[in-house]
């Protein structure tokens, strides 16, 4: 449920897809004091190449259910509006487009939870090589890391300043 819904009730949306998003939005990184809508985009350029193609095949597999639902159901509202007055019963035709939508709609929020599932993963995997190219201290202790990283998203989020201590890059 955790992937399909996000933990505040505030953040909840009306649909499905909206909310395995934000639930992702909202967790991933979390554990580790790391807002993943601002960090996300620093964090992206240092993933290794492995988890970085994971990552985009399944944003590329979940734009295109996306798109084929819209598609869908559109031709689907047009199908109705062009065939209704005129046709009788071919307006039934209108159900196929509107099967797929359904259908790749839902698609699209399983690939959803697997491109939350992907982010997690890049996530855990490279928090500390994004901070390592951001020159910043990596903390071992996880209370450490979490304040830290919090401030970090403070910072990134809304230029709150952080008093940075800066590793050496020749250090590490």
């Amino acid at each position: 449920l955790h992937s399909r819904f996000p933990i505040p009730d505030y953040l909840l949306r009306a649909t499905a897809l909206g909310n395995v998003l934000v639930a992702m939005e909202d967790s991933a990184g979390a554990a580790y004091g790391l807002d993943a809508v601002v960090t996300w985009p620093r964090l992206y350029p240092v993933l290794g190449d492995k988890v970085r193609a994971v990552v985009d095949d399944l944003r590329d597999g979940l734009d295109a259910a996306a798109r084929l639902a819209a598609t869908g159901a559109c031709t689907a509202g047009a199908a109705v509006a062009l065939l209704a007055w005129h046709s009788g019963w071919l307006a039934l035709l209108a159900l196929v487009p509107l099967a797929v939508a359904v259908l790749a709609y839902l698609g699209a929020v399983q690939a959803a939870v697997a491109y939350g599932t992907a982010m997690h993963v890049a996530f855990d995997l490279h928090r500390f090589d994004l901070l390592c190219a951001l020159r910043l201290e990596v903390r071992t202790e996880q209370a450490d890391e979490k304040a830290n990283n919090a401030a970090l998203s403070d910072f990134l989020r809304q230029g709150v300043p952080v008093p940075f201590k800066y590793s050496d890059p020749g250090s590490s």
